[in-house]
C-alpha cells in the first residue's frame, strides 16, 4: 500500500477504509412458513456456515446490533406491503435479491442489513437471553394496545 501523502521525511499518510465484515447470519420470516430450507441457504449464499434465525415478521424485526451484518428473507408480498410491520425497517436495509414469481419456491425478497443499529421509533431496553439473542428495543402499537392490558 502506498501512502497518499508524506509529511516531511518521517510521517506517511494513508487512506484507510473501514473493513466491512461479511454477513454471518440469515433470518427468515416464518409466516406462513420459512421461505428457504437450510440446503437452499447454503447453495444460494454459497456458504454453509451461516447462522439461521427464524422469526415472525408480522410482529418482529431482526437487526444486526453488535454483530456483523446479515440477510433477512421475507415473503415478496410482505416485503412490499407498506402496511406490513416489516415496512418499518426495510427502508434501512438494501434489497439484494428478489424472486417475483413462484417457481419451486414462493416469491421472496432478500435484504442485507446495514452495519448499524436499526433507527426505528421504539422503546430502548436491553435484556440478554442467554447467548442466542438480546432484546434491544420494543414498540407498542397504540392502536391495538388497551389500557391495563400491556
Amino acid at each position: 500500500m502506498k501512502p497518499t501523502a508524506r509529511i516531511g521525511h518521517a510521517l506517511f499518510v494513508y487512506d484507510l477504509r473501514p473493513v466491512q465484515l461479511a454477513p454471518d447470519w440469515v433470518a427468515q420470516c416464518t409466516a406462513p412458513t420459512p421461505q428457504l430450507e437450510p440446503a437452499d441457504i447454503a447453495e444460494g449464499f454459497g456458504r454453509d456456515d451461516l447462522r439461521a434465525i427464524y422469526f415472525d415478521c408480522a410482529q418482529t424485526a431482526v437487526w444486526s446490533g453488535n454483530t456483523p451484518r446479515g440477510w433477512v428473507v421475507l415473503p415478496h408480498t410482505v416485503a412490499h406491503d407498506k402496511q406490513a410491520f416489516a415496512s418499518r425497517w426495510t427502508g434501512q436495509a438494501s434489497l439484494t435479491f428478489e424472486q417475483k414469481q413462484s417457481f419451486a419456491l414462493p416469491p421472496y425478497s432478500i435484504f442485507l442489513t446495514p452495519a448499524s443499529r436499526c433507527r426505528c421509533a421504539v422503546q430502548r431496553r436491553s435484556r440478554q437471553f442467554g447467548q442466542a439473542a438480546e432484546l434491544l428495543a420494543y414498540r407498542l402499537d397504540h392502536s391495538t394496545v388497551q389500557p391495563d392490558k400491556r
